[in-house]
This record gives structure tokens, sequence and C-alpha cells, in this order.
């Protein structure tokens, strides 16, 4: 990977683990100064003190992307202490049967960064936003709910803003992430393991792999850095000619939608 990025400042949302932490380390060592912005704290310094050694002046900043004021507090602050920002991540996210909270994080603290960063990025002619989607906004699967509705939302959000900002040297795409592992992926296997009683002795990781083994054509899952690299490239002047985009990295499960 070369330094593509040195000079850049990148503000990654939910960067402090899973995806996040993935895309972060990426950007940093294609030479990219990162501000994480994260609901967990504790973890946000942990993982910038991780990108420190490859990017010394980054930063952990505890921002709840449910709240606008926090997001705006956040994109400010920024641009006092590093003087741009030149990449905005929307990774933050959340898995849930609750409507409000869904639509709150998952599109709305999506729209709330973008509506905060713009008329910076706009002044400087110059930004690459990358919002980060699922390969379950796609298709209905066994999968309903708020989660891949908020997400199929962040699609669609992402190719009207890429519109919106054609004119100034701005790139907006989305990526869209197949089966990577990850606590929030932990998470639904131990659910689906205690409500089968089944498969209540399969390893997590295994029952990972069995769900995603019929949906996943290359037969074998994502990893972080598979998406830190895809949104390095984005992230890149080598993609100054890509936007409203979205950027399949799941071996191959849109093939199925």
């Amino acid at each position: 990977m070369t330094k593509s990025l040195i000079g850049k400042i990148a503000i990654v949302t939910g960067g402090a683990e899973g995806i996040g932490k993935g895309i972060a380390l990426s950007l940093a060592k294609s030479g990219a100064t990162l501000v994480i912005a994260d609901l967990n704290e504790e973890k946000a310094i942990s993982t910038k003190l991780e990108i420190n050694k490859l990017s010394p002046k980054s930063a952990a900043m505890k921002v709840d992307v449910a709240k606008k004021t926090e997001i705006e507090e956040c994109v400010t602050r920024v641009i006092s202490e590093f003087g741009q920002v030149d990449i905005l991540v929307n990774n933050a996210g959340i898995y849930t049967d609750d409507w409000e909270a869904s639509l709150s994080i998952n599109i709305m603290g999506v729209v709330n960064f973008c509506e905060s960063t713009i008329p910076h990025m706009q002044s400087r002619e110059y930004g690459k936003i990358i919002n980060i989607g699922s390969m379950s906004a796609h298709a209905a699967r066994n999968l309903g709910g708020p989660y891949p509705t908020s997400k199929a939302a962040v699609l669609r959000y992402t190719k009207g803003l890429a519109y919106e900002l054609r004119n100034n040297n701005i790139n907006v795409n989305a990526v869209c992430p197949g089966a990577v592992w990850t606590s929030f992926q932990k998470g639904l296997q131990a659910q689906s393991i205690e409500n089968d009683e089944t498969i209540i002795d399969t390893n997590l990781y295994d029952s990972f792999l069995q769900k995603y083994s019929d949906v996943i054509p290359m037969g074998r899952p994502q990893t972080t850095d598979d998406i830190g690299h895809t949104v390095e490239f984005l992230s890149s002047d080598s993609s100054k000619n890509i936007t409203g985009q979205c950027i399949h990295v799941d071996g191959g499960a849109i093939l199925r939608d």
C-alpha cells in the first residue's frame, strides 16, 4: 500500500473496533491522520494509541452519532485542531429491532455528519465521503426490519449526495461489506445458537461460516482489512472519477440478489 494519503485528515465514525478500526488502520498506513469518533471513548483511545505508531498526530473523540450537537462539536473541533477534513467515513452503526434507534444512528448519523462536514469541503473544493452500507440492504433474504432498511437508505442517500456535490470536487461513495467476523457477528451468532437447540454446541465461528456458506459464492468470509483497503482506495486521488457508487466487498453475495 502506498503513502497516498499523506497530509490528509480523516474522520472515521465507529472507528474504535471492528470494521471501523480496520478502516482506520488502512488509512493510517497510507499516511492519513486519523480522528477516531466513537461512543466508546476507552476503546477509541486504545485504537488511537495503536494507530499513533503509524500516524502520531491522530486523535480520539467521544461522539454519539445519534446526537446532532455532538457531531457538530466534533467537526468544529477537528477543523480547529487539524485545519481541515479531507475524508469522512461514516461507519458507526447499530443492529437492533428498535426502529427509532436504527434510523437515528444508521441513517441520520450519516446525514448529520455529512451536513456538518460538507460546507467545509465545499469551501476547499475537495473531499471524500465514504458511507458504510451492508449487503443486507439489497435483498430481503431472512433478515428484515430496521437494520437493512436503514442501510438501504444510506445507499440511496449516497447516490443523491454524489450528484448534489458533483461540481464541488467531492466524491461520495458507499462500501457494502459482506460477512466480516467482528463482535457484531459474534453477537448475532451467539443469539442464533441460543435460540436453536439443534446448534447449541456449535462453535460461534463455525456457526458464522455455516450461515454464510450458501450466501457467499466465493465461499469465504471477508476481513476488516478487505473493507479498509477498499475505503483507502476510495479516499485516494486514484478514485477521483468514481462517485455515487456502491462497492461490494462481499465475496460475490450481490450476485444472488
